[in-house]
């Protein structure tokens, strides 16, 4: 009989867990003895999900952390380059996320779908939405196959059934005009296959009350219906002020106007000044006073980037029995 290893086996039930160190070897052993090729195409398929699903950069997957995360966990890996991952995997993943949608707007055929559609901007970009919405057929709901397909469905408050999907983001490099936009709604339309044939019935679109906005709905042939939370946000923020003065506000308005002016300049001048706002977190933080009191500046931001209302929000601590 040959001589006994004195090492304790990790797969050794009873006595204690396998260390990080311990697995580590087994698991490149492992691959080793198989197709250590399958496994390195396996393993970049998922690392190319986890780019896509958390919106990572692709240089991350050349950064010094991930390598030295991989070489501990799995040092048989060899991380190919970002490149690789923009030309190789991430194409794949698209097609196959933008299949799987196809097919559920398929699904919904003698349903209507709705959609919500917005411009925004970033990083001196401009950027246009359109997001879809409906209720996948309960016939549809009911296959195992649609179960099997629809993991992802949404959990919590939502409905089940209730689908929303973002079809596109497109840049709007050139124009914002109506016109432009509506060439760009239509387009996306035709790349999801709203053909003349109506294969899916379109419903409502709701947008903002902008002008260009409005005027693309009209000339992309949706029914149009203007977003009743942007209007109230618009009422309000004319009610108290906000955005350029007009000769139609009441006394009110104009006091409101000019209180948050005030607060505005104080935001500014203890956002603007580190010694300022030192000062003012030790005077929050004096244990001498009866009644702390916790204050948190905040910059707004108006309908249409218009400077906001800027305040201070005033907490007040109990102070104790």
């Amino acid at each position: 009989m040959g001589k006994e290893d004195s090492r304790d086996s990790p797969a050794e039930s009873g006595k204690r867990q396998a260390t990080l160190q311990e697995v580590v070897p087994l698991c490149g052993s492992f691959v080793s003895q198989h197709n250590r090729a399958k496994a390195q195409e396996t393993t970049t398929h998922v690392v190319g999900e986890m780019v896509a699903m958390n919106g990572l950069s692709l240089s991350f997957v050349e950064s010094s952390g991930f390598r030295h995360l991989m070489k501990h966990v799995a040092p048989w890996y060899e991380p190919p380059s970002w490149r690789t991952f923009s030309r190789r995997v991430i194409p794949p993943l698209f097609e196959s996320v933008r299949d799987m949608v196809r097919a559920l707007l398929q699904a919904a055929r003698g349903r209507k779908i709705h959609f919500t559609s917005d411009l925004w901007t970033g990083g001196h970009h401009g950027y246009l939405s359109l997001t879809a919405h409906w209720w996948q057929p309960k016939e549809v709901l009911d296959t195992r196959a649609s179960q099997e397909q629809l993991q992802g469905e949404p959990q919590g408050s939502t409905p089940r059934g209730y689908r929303v999907v973002l079809l596109q983001a497109q840049s709007m490099e050139d124009s914002a005009k109506g016109i432009h936009i509506a060439e760009v709604l239509k387009t996306a339309l035709r790349e999801w296959g709203w053909g003349p044939e109506g294969q899916v019935n379109r419903g409502f679109i709701i947008t903002d009350t902008g002008r260009n906005m409005i005027n693309a709905v009209e000339r992309a042939g949706f029914q149009g219906i203007m977003c009743t939370a942007h209007k109230l946000h618009l009422v309000v923020g004319d009610a108290i002020g906000l955005g350029a003065s007009k000769d139609s506000w009441c006394e009110g308005t104009l006091e409101t106007k000019a209180l948050l002016d005030k607060c505005r300049k104080i935001v500014r001048h203890f956002s603007h000044s580190v010694k300022a706002f030192r000062m003012m977190s030790e005077k929050q933080a004096d244990p001498g006073r009866d009644h702390p009191v916790e204050l948190h500046l905040r910059n707004g931001q108006a309908p249409g980037g218009a400077e906001g209302s800027g305040g201070i929000r005033h907490v007040n601590h109990p102070s104790p029995a």
